[in-house]
């Protein structure tokens, strides 16, 4: 009884552990299947959800906890995209997928950035049933196939869709056209057809009334289908009939040159058959187009002179700029001359431009955007209308006013003339030079990309900042039209290197909308330059320094080689290694550090640039450092902590090496 006495309170906790044994027992050696089931929307978010990278945009989805009866680990798997293997590796944890890393694929690039948007919807569902990118099927269904295979072994037994245009069993019939006694027209022609992946677009030239040249100036097909298909241009040009054979192999793309010729020649054309172009369909394409051809049944309206007409306006990546020809009262052919936008939303607003060639229509204040391609419909509008009111001005006789950028070369030439004779007068602050400088252009919250090296030219004279140029990142190529942008601006919007060309300085600097982080990059390397070139006080005040210096030595003029130990925080994380640094002193301040470089894991690499170099939001603690000209009160950079007290260390070293030496000199 006292045994029960002293240990009835346990009892419920003994039951529980051999109850908990016995399941143990008969669940050994049990497999259990895998499953995706969706938690209901009413749970709470989790830790490991809070971690994502992305988090969708509706306030009220939650997020969702996968059940994906896997290990922790990684999964490998391959699916079928649009020119072949697509592989991925799934990271799961908790039973739930945080991350899908794109190993390889052989997709186009622009199209597959686009697919993988169903990346973001699979990790915030928990679940492959996502629907798929608009104008990115193949790449989208490249990539959840991938995911399935690496999460159940479900193979993928599609074919690639680039594989089907080397297909005799399904390629497309051409018709034959009565051209028989055609005339045409001398001129320049433009027309499109339909290749294997959209739009095909040809420039005709016509002179003495026969095909002299034609040229494939546009098309999305695959380039060694196309380079095949071309060989039939020789056959059209010789026998000056498009009534030719299509090459085996490339059929659609010979299809989509030989209906390219036709529509162009319908222009030309004077008398003699009505070529009947069937394969002007306008859909959604793949091409970057270049042009779009009229609908000849329209009689010509149009008020203006014959002429090319341009006009720019402002996409999402850049301006747009157009070329209008307009011929015998009508519009001929719109010419896109320029462009940065992704080829699928472009794509799905060029209908404007085909709908104006139908349409004959030279007012387009009341035009639609196309739903969900708005930056660039707005783009192709106002560069129609400036086209537009190019062709009203010319007709009217209005000549637009050059006198303003007369003044304004005038006056540049004259403050550079007045800069150059105060500085024949005065120290200048700067060091005349280009700097080559490499800035670390980070992302914002949003971490829409992956940080990457920025490297530029920074031109300085005269204590101005007189070019920036070779602007080149070494992140992904996506990357480069944010940049572009950033530099030269839009329409509207002036470049920041126009801006800090303009003013010869960085002082109130506005960034451009849509590429904020790669202005903000251009900014901080042009700082960067400008601390590099600064001179120093002994150099501006020369005779002061030669009299005074001498005797208020605290530390040795010099450049010291010095090597500390960089230790890691209580994570432990890297392993220590070795630190080295030269640091250069002059007149009691260190005025610069270089040739920082580690003897431990490559991996640590990174960790010193970011806490040396900073990031766009962070100063770096070189910079801090040489601004003060002394290792006090210097904030370490986030993430590189352990390397910016190592080389803050360093510049101690160095310090009290160079006072050691000041001392015995003394």
């Amino acid at each position: 009884m006292k045994f029960w006495k002293r240990f009835g309170g346990y009892m419920p906790i003994l039951a529980t552990i051999v109850v908990v044994g016995c399941v143990g027992t008969a669940l050994k050696g049990y497999a259990a299947p895998v499953y995706e089931v969706e938690q209901p929307e009413n749970i709470q978010s989790t830790e490991a959800d809070a971690k994502e990278k992305k988090q969708e945009t509706e306030e009220t989805e939650q997020a969702k906890k996968g059940n994906f009866d896997l290990a922790d680990g990684f999964y490998k798997g391959s699916g079928t995209g649009f020119a072949g293997t697509v592989s991925v590796s799934v990271e799961i944890k908790d039973k739930s997928i945080i991350a899908i890393n794109i190993l390889s694929t052989q997709d186009d690039e622009a199209f597959f950035n686009r697919a993988k948007g169903v990346i973001d919807k699979i990790i915030a569902g928990q679940t492959l049933d996502v629907d798929v990118v608009s104008g990115a099927t193949y790449s989208s269904n490249g990539i959840i196939s991938a995911v399935k295979n690496a999460l159940t072994g479900e193979q993928d037994t599609n074919t690639t869709a680039a594989a089907a245009n080397s297909s005799t069993q399904s390629a497309p019939t051409i018709e034959t056209v009565d051209d028989t006694n055609q005339t045409w027209k001398d001129g320049t022609y433009y027309g499109s057809g339909t290749g294997f992946n959209g739009e095909v677009q040809v420039e005709v030239v016509i002179s003495g009334g026969r095909i002299e040249t034609i040229n494939v100036v546009n098309h999305n097909d695959d380039s060694s289908f196309m380079s095949q298909a071309q060989g039939l241009i020789p056959n059209i040009i010789s026998t000056q009939s498009t009534n030719v054979d299509a090459v085996s192999g490339a059929t659609y793309s010979s299809r989509g040159i030989i209906n390219a010729v036709r529509a162009a020649l319908k222009q030309a054309a004077v008398n003699g058959s009505d070529q009947d172009n069937n394969d002007r369909d306008g859909s959604d394409d793949n091409s970057d187009q270049k042009n779009s051809d009229q609908n000849p049944s329209v009689e010509g309206t149009v008020p203006y002179k014959e002429g090319i007409y341009y006009g720019t306006g402002e996409g999402y990546a850049g301006d747009i700029e157009l070329a209008v020809v307009i011929q015998d009262n009508t519009i001929k052919a719109v010419l896109v001359t320029q462009c940065d936008d992704d080829a699928a939303f472009f794509n799905r607003a060029k209908t404007i431009i085909n709908d104006v060639l139908k349409n004959q229509t030279i007012d387009v204040t009341g035009v639609d955007t196309v739903s969900g391609a708005t930056y660039s419909s707005n783009g192709i509008l106002e560069a129609l209308k400036a086209a537009f009111q190019s062709a009203d001005d010319i007709t009217n006789g209005r000549v637009p006013e050059t006198k303003p950028e007369e003044t304004e070369t005038e006056t540049e030439t004259e403050t550079e003339t007045e800069t150059e004779t105060e500085s024949e007068n005065n120290q200048s602050l700067y060091i005349d030079g280009t700097y080559k400088v490499s800035v670390v252009c980070e992302p914002d919250k949003d971490e829409d990309f992956e940080a990457y090296n920025l490297s530029m030219n920074v031109h300085i004279k005269n204590d101005q900042i007189t070019a920036v140029t070779d602007l080149m990142g070494d992140g992904d190529p996506s990357n480069n039209s944010y940049i572009k942008r950033a530099a030269e601006g839009t329409s509207k919007l002036p470049g920041v290197v126009t801006q800090i060309s303009n003013k010869g300085n960085i002082k109130d600097i506005d960034t451009v909308t849509r590429a904020t982080c790669s202005s903000n990059a251009i900014i901080e390397g042009c700082q960067k330059a400008l601390d590099a070139a600064r001179r120093t006080p002994e150099e501006t005040k020369p005779e002061e320094t030669e009299t005074e210096a001498p005797a208020d030595r605290t530390y040795a003029d010099g450049a010291y080689t010095v090597s500390v130990i960089c230790e890691p925080d209580a994570d432990g994380d890297f392993d220590a290694y070795d630190l080295t640094m030269t640091v250069r002193i002059d007149n009691n301040k260190i005025i610069d550090i270089s040739d920082i470089s580690g003897n431990g894991d490559s991996s640590n690499d990174s960790y010193i640039k970011r806490a040396a170099q900073g990031t766009s939001k962070i100063a770096g603690v070189v910079t801090q450092i040489t601004e003060k000209g002394l290792p006090e009160e210097i904030d370490t950079v986030t993430r590189a902590t352990c390397s910016s007290n190592a080389i803050i260390e360093g510049c101690q070293k160095a310090l009290d090496e160079a006072k050691k030496l000041a001392e015995e000199g003394k």
